[in-house]
């Protein structure tokens, strides 16, 4: 299913140009998280993200990376082999809660150009 569902093709018409903005994706090989500019001339994340809602703020950050999915496959699987059937099986299904989780980046990720 995802060899196939990737095969559909979107934003077909994109053309690459100089005003527009670079996002990332990101993994560890099992969590997967998209990163942005917190600010740009079109979003400024400041504007979703109160600096005094969050635990953590920096303004010396330009980027911002956010993942999501099943709040027990976050917290209870870093790596794969750390796996149990029982957070996949819940995971898979929708039997639990979700999370996000959102980290902050000085510069562009490693190998991201």
């Amino acid at each position: 299913m995802a060899w196939s569902l990737s095969k559909i093709r979107v934003n077909r018409d994109f053309v690459n140009e100089t005003n527009g903005i670079e996002i990332f994706v990101r993994t560890n090989g099992v969590h997967c998280d998209v990163i942005v500019p917190v600010k740009t001339k079109i979003k400024d994340w400041y504007d979703e993200l109160q600096p005094s809602q969050l635990s953590f703020v920096n303004e010396n950050f330009a980027y911002i990376a956010f993942g999501w999915g099943d709040k027990g496959f976050y917290l209870e699987t870093p790596k794969w082999s750390e796996l149990k059937i029982s957070t996949a099986l819940k995971a898979l299904f929708f039997l639990s809660s979700t999370a996000m989780h959102v980290n902050w980046w000085r510069e562009a990720p490693p190998g991201g150009r």
